[in-house]
């Protein structure tokens, strides 16, 4: 999986830290990406709530991580409980090859930036880690679902085989660290729609799960 989509992948599993060793399905395991478009923009997303568990589809509340960053530990599970996109327009999404521009940064001097609106900011990480085809991603019929004007509650649309869709281990250690980043949905060469991630807009720490420490 190419670098971009799997670090957001994992970014979703961002959550609130919780004192208390329980923690409480669909309370303490609530995770925040955030519309970031203009308020003009063709497409909003509005309540996107998802829930985290961990591989055993058990809720999951994640520690904090270093410096009082909030953390999150993979391999796991999300389900995207709530949450609508709203698409003011009929749009012509594949015939107009709309594209997901990706921001990613990693809070070190290092590393900093990787990818900036679809563009890569390092010799590690190509052109294409940071811009993906939209239609080529999600499939035709999505696609196709999505170009419609009008309202979509995201939960009813989703196929009962990803009710829990299943998040991936680390691959490698160079991704673990702090990171933030958003989405840009291009169209026709205008910006129509942002997401961010984590909703907060602060930095959010990745860690395997064999670094997890009991609460």
């Amino acid at each position: 999986m190419q670098l971009a989509v799997l670090l957001f992948t994992f970014l979703l599993c961002y959550c609130s830290v919780q004192a208390d060793s329980a923690c409480k399905d669909e309370v303490d395991n609530v995770l925040t990406v955030q519309d970031c478009g203009d308020e003009d923009a063709l497409i909003k997303f509005d309540n996107l709530v998802i829930h985290a568990y961990d591989t055993k589809k058990n809720a999951k509340c994640l520690p904090a991580g270093s410096d009082d960053v909030r953390g999150i530990i993979l391999p796991g599970h999300a389900k995207i409980a709530a949450g609508s996109i709203h698409i003011k327009e009929t749009l012509d999404l594949e015939g107009k090859n709309t594209l997901l521009l990706f921001t990613l940064e990693k809070n070190s001097w290092a590393i900093g930036a990787v990818c900036q609106d679809g563009k890569s900011q390092s010799v590690f990480v190509s052109e294409n880690d940071c811009r993906f085809d939209l239609c080529k991603l999600i499939g035709s019929q999505f696609c196709s679902m999505f170009s419609q004007k009008g309202v979509i509650e995201i939960p009813s649309i989703m196929p009962e085989f990803l009710k829990y869709i299943p998040l991936p281990a680390l691959t490698s250690s160079a991704i673990e660290g702090q990171w933030k980043g958003d989405i840009k949905i291009m169209y026709g060469g205008n910006i129509i729609g942002c997401l961010r991630y984590p909703g907060n807009g602060e930095w959010v720490e990745l860690k395997s799960e064999s670094e997890k420490t009991e609460l």
